[in-house]
């Protein structure tokens, strides 16, 4: 599973992130999530410091109560695998974020071919996502991908004949069996 945080103050341009992202996605069959944020509030740092599975975070660097720069920093202390995309239309700002060392995977800005260079960022975390040590099945017609680090246990449902896999933020059931 891949959840999208995305955080953009303008209306337009959130929805614009967001189409973009289930456009790509949906080519991908991957099973994902979107998380909207207008602003860099308590629900959108509660979900920072929540433990889900890969994080991609499309963060705008000019919020009403925070800096996405700030904002990076905060992720960056919690967590170093996820991804970092910043969609901005302050071109200005380019050399702070790569002198804060964030690790980030992209600096979009929003007036310069934003969407070709979304979707390019966007497969470069679908092959990141495909390095790390992941168990993947398709059930449904939906791929899944779970880090192994993030599976708890394994075990088997005998009434329902069906895998359970509990990880920390959720729990699969699927119709096969996994012999690991």
């Amino acid at each position: 599973m891949v959840n999208f945080i995305i955080c953009d103050d303008n209306r337009k341009d959130r929805e614009k992130v967001e189409k973009i992202v289930d456009k790509f996605m949906m080519k991908n069959q991957l099973h994902y999530e979107k998380h909207l944020f207008d602003d860099y509030d308590d629900t959108f740092l509660k979900l920072v410091k929540k433990k889900i599975a890969f994080k991609v975070y499309i963060l705008d660097i000019e919020a009403p109560s925070m800096s996405g720069i700030d904002v990076a920093r905060i992720i960056r202390n919690r967590d170093v695998n996820s991804v970092l995309i910043f969609l901005t239309g302050h071109n200005e700002l380019a050399e702070t974020v790569i002198r804060n060392d964030f690790l980030f995977l992209s600096f979009i800005n929003k007036f310069d071919n934003c969407e070709e260079r979304l979707i390019n960022a966007l497969g470069e975390c679908l092959k990141i996502l495909g390095v790390r040590k992941n168990l993947r099945f398709k059930d449904n017609g939906i791929l899944y991908t779970i880090a192994f680090d993030d599976i708890l246990y394994i075990t088997r449902d005998s009434v329902d004949r069906k895998c359970i896999i509990k990880t920390d933020y959720s729990e699969f059931r699927v119709k096969y069996t996994f012999l690991i």
